[in-house]
């Protein structure tokens, strides 16, 4: 069943489904602002080599000053969608109600 922002009848429903639409934005933006930021490195470590594009998402290694700046944003942005993904799908709220 989908959800819907009618179906969200209590402010913490509300305040749940508000932090789930903000996060996909703050993560679509910090995604491309560290993304952007990306310095070309010389020498490969075996994690940046297995995760590819990922690695920035474990060390800032590879990023400039102001991508190093995004990415905590960035993970908590991803942590802040899915943790309330979950609250929302999982969790019985905003379902629709007999």
């Amino acid at each position: 069943m989908p959800i819907k922002f009618s179906n969200c009848h209590t402010f913490f429903e509300q305040a749940i489904f508000l932090i789930a639409v903000l996060g996909i934005l703050l993560t679509i933006f910090s995604a491309l602002a560290v993304f952007s930021n990306e310095r070309k490195l010389e020498k490969f470590d075996w994690y940046i080599e297995a995760l590819g594009p990922f690695h920035i998402l474990i060390s800032s290694k590879g990023l400039n000053s102001v991508g190093a700046k995004w990415r905590p944003v960035l993970l908590l942005a991803i942590i802040a969608t899915i943790s309330s993904f979950i609250a929302l799908s999982y969790g019985g709220l905003c379902h629709a109600r007999a």
